[in-house]
């Protein structure tokens, strides 16, 4: 309680605590308006997107980032042996709102087992749900692991 009422209220009763707080208080504010007015833009855009997709003008869109793991690493070389990228984006469409959380759900899963998004049975998972590939986007690894055995 003694904290509380020994903290100092409004800017100070000297002029530096008020020079050093007013530019902060003006970064504050501005803040405060572009972060309002980013989510005026959302909350106008959304009725829009929403109808959009209800109309089948534009679908539902499943982003799957893969960061898979290396197969294997060759110890002589030191060479990293891949499933296929490492880093991969893709993005698929869906008609539905249903039929895109079933196929992220499901993709998740697969993935967390250590399947791959390019699956034959991500392609069935899609056509069921009346969906297609979009973009698909591969990376390749930034630093690609090292062995940790000395080659002999």
């Amino acid at each position: 309680m003694w904290a509380w009422e020994a903290m100092p209220t409004g800017l100070g009763s000297d002029p530096i605590s008020a020079a050093i707080a007013i530019p902060f208080l003006v970064l504050a504010a501005i803040l405060l308006v572009l972060a309002l007015g980013e989510l005026v833009l959302l909350l106008l855009a959304w009725p829009v997107a929403l109808l959009l997709r209800a109309m089948k003008v534009t679908g539902w869109r499943v982003v799957v980032v893969n960061t898979a793991k290396p197969v294997a690493v060759e110890e002589k070389t030191g060479n990293v042996v891949l499933k296929e990228g490492r880093f991969s984006t893709t993005v698929l469409e869906v008609e539905t709102m249903a039929g895109g959380v079933r196929l992220r759900d499901a993709i998740a899963e697969h993935v967390r087992r250590g399947g791959n998004v390019m699956d034959p049975v991500v392609g069935q998972w899609l056509a069921v749900e009346r969906g297609k590939l979009v973009s698909r986007e591969t990376k390749p690894d930034p630093e690609p692991v090292r062995p940790k055995t000395k080659p002999a």
